[in-house]
């Protein structure tokens, strides 16, 4: 990047590092040489002139990295006969197992090796092929069946985990899958329990009835922790459920994941929240100083903190020094602690005049942190796993108006020092249903069955995402020997105040099973008319309401009730209209929609083709004209 002169703070915003690799790492799954790559967009083309001078460098240095491992490989078995012969006969057999988690290079790898002895037997059902994200696709075991017609085709029907309810149950939601091998899975384990389904009011009540649950279960059934798991569409809805397993006193393991206050961008902005509680907090100053990197280097920061030791004062009384123009040893760099001890201290003052919610989004727009974790992020998996934690701790914080700083910060420090469960204690696994392959547990909890959750959002306008969202969903409740929750939230709070959720269609799919109980109205009923009949629309902030939806035991709802959907703002970004962002650049809006409280915009960008972006999220500035 520094050769193509795109390493500066700039172009570095719209051409990150990670990005470029993610990019070049995909081409080298699926193959793609230097010479090969062919760009589809601005973006793109850089890579393509990335990708040829990365290559060279990592040849001039003997050097390979992890993707060249198996793109050199399976390239060097296509176009060198001597290797190619030598390694077919040695290996007599060939046997994969999970192949629908294969990449093209890898099956490439596989036809290679096997092409002489013809002996090859893999294992794979496309049913459980979640990891597209990662370069697998599950459409290769398809295409073994067209490339070896010979071969002898075995479906493994019988399950020896599950109860037939269950199996049937994930059958109704992957059967309305396409392009897929219909199999009909049946166990010795006949009849079971049917699985109980939940709406809960918002995602706090929803864990809440699942720690009760589990109680439940455990007492009445003789369950162990270790016997259950609750799994979850995104690393972001663990925070409502650690905080429930907390208060309830419930061990709990993380698999695959940390805990929602020690995760990268949580720990940042609380470092933030804690300062300005705290102008002397030492070990939050030190994590935000740089963070994002605003040119004060470790040497002048080391004569700052001996310096503040000096005057014996801390590191926020000694920024009130230099902002007061105190005489020190720093020089030209004494400004820039200085601004940004004005920018605490116009915090701190914000902290006792407004409400905690608009504290945080001023921290999180002054530093431009949304930016930060955009240039750092890989790729777009990361980025909207980085953008929903903070969407989450938002909504925390949205949830009590009078919520105070002190009150904040001290809970989440009493959050944080919650130790999780170590692998040799009773505890309930918690974990993405991503992570939850090839695992089994008596009793599993899917939380979160909603249509923008589960299936997620970015896959609404993508048959394969989409067909992928049903194959997670058929993953979690096939890990389930027993019994099955599946639960769902009517309000999801990172959807905003007034944010409302659809259930999942995948709970519609259960649902024509009647292998179902639990009750999905009732009470949830009442709560939604009462919310509906409370909430009023302020056409400039959003919705106003009453602090606590209600329900109404001495009166009957009306007939007629104003649906929730009919009373929303109109959306801000409306097509044809020109817009900035801080990476993309210029561009025009072609689509805009709302998902809950918040709108997803579809942008055609100059430079870099078309992007769907969540407005909340995406910096943009409206052009005029």
């Amino acid at each position: 990047l520094a050769e193509l002169h795109l390493d500066g703070k700039e172009n570095a915003k719209r051409y990150s590092p990670y990005r470029v690799l993610n990019m070049i790492s995909g081409a080298k799954n699926e193959l793609i040489t230097p010479d090969e790559f062919r760009s589809i967009d601005y973006f793109s083309e850089i890579v393509g002139r990335v990708y040829p001078r990365y290559q060279q460098v990592l040849i001039s240095n003997n050097a390979m990295d992890f993707d060249d491992l198996l793109m050199q490989m399976a390239l060097l078995m296509r176009d060198n006969a001597n290797v190619r012969e030598r390694y077919q006969n040695y290996y007599e057999y060939v046997l994969v197992d999970e192949f629908q988690d294969t990449n093209v290079a890898q099956y490439q790898l596989v036809r290679s090796l096997a092409a002489l002895q013809n002996n090859v037997f893999v294992v794979g059902d496309e049913d459980q092929g979640i990891y597209a994200f990662r370069g697998a696709d599950y459409r290769n075991v398809m295409l073994f069946r067209h490339d070896y017609p010979q071969a002898k085709v075995v479906l493994l029907e019988q399950n020896y985990r599950s109860t037939q309810v269950v199996l049937d149950v994930a059958r109704a939601v992957i059967d309305r899958n396409p392009h897929r091998t219909p199999k009909n899975l049946f166990t010795d384990r006949k009849g079971g329990i049917k699985v109980t389904l939940h709406e809960a009011y918002d995602d706090n009540k929803e864990a809440t009835y699942v720690t009760a649950t589990i109680d439940d279960v455990c007492r009445k059934h003789g369950y162990n922790y270790r016997d259950i798991a609750v799994m979850y569409r995104t690393n972001a809805q663990s925070r409502a459920l650690e905080q429930a397993f907390g208060m309830d006193s419930i061990p709990y393991r993380l698999v695959g994941g940390v805990s929602f206050y020690k995760r990268q961008e949580i720990r940042d902005l609380m470092a933030y929240l804690r300062v300005i509680h705290n102008p002397n907090d030492s070990v939050s100053f030190n994590r935000i100083i740089n963070t994002p990197a605003r040119g004060i280097g470790n040497k002048t920061l080391a004569t700052f903190q001996q310096w503040a030791q000096s005057q014996n004062v801390g590191f926020g009384d000694a920024l009130g020094l230099l902002m007061r123009g105190t005489p020190n040893p720093l020089g030209k760099p004494a400004e820039k602690l200085a601004a940004f001890g004005m920018m605490l201290e116009s915090w701190r003052k914000k902290a006792q005049e407004d409400d905690l919610m608009n504290l945080l989004d001023d921290v999180i727009a002054g530093t431009g942190y949304n930016l930060y974790i955009n240039e750092r992020a890989k790729d777009d998996e990361e980025l909207h796993e980085r953008t929903d934690n903070i969407r989450e701790l938002r909504a925390q914080v949205a949830q009590d108006p009078e919520l105070t700083l002190a009150d904040f910060v001290t809970d989440a420090a009493l959050m944080t020092d919650v130790d999780t469960a170590d692998g040799e204690k009773d505890a309930v696994t918690l974990l993405t249903l991503h992570a939850a392959k090839g695992l089994e547990f008596s009793v599993v909890f899917i939380t979160g069955l909603e249509d923008g959750l589960l299936p997620h959002f970015r896959s609404q306008d993508d048959p394969e995402a989409r067909a992928e969202e049903r194959r997670l969903a058929y993953v979690g409740l096939t890990r389930a020997k027993e019994r099955v929750y599946v639960t769902w939230a009517f309000r999801r709070l990172t959807r905003g105040p007034g944010g409302v959720s659809a259930r999942s269609p995948f709970v519609d799919d259960i649902l024509l099973t009647g292998l179902t109980e639990g009750m999905i109205q009732g009470q949830q009923h009442r709560e939604r008319q009462a919310y509906r009949r409370e909430t009023t629309w302020d056409w400039e902030g959003g919705n106003t309401r009453s602090p606590r939806p209600t329900s109404s035991n001495n009166s009957e709802p009306r007939a007629k009730v104003l649906r929730f959907e009919d009373n929303q703002p109109p959306l801000k970004y409306r097509t044809g209209l020109k817009v900035q962002h801080p990476k993309f650049g210029d561009g025009v809006i072609i689509e805009s929609k709302r998902i809950g409280n918040d709108e997803e915009v579809t942008v055609a960008f100059e430079r870099v083709g078309i992007k769907r972006l969540q407005a909340s999220f995406a910096s943009l500035t409206i052009l005029k004209g």
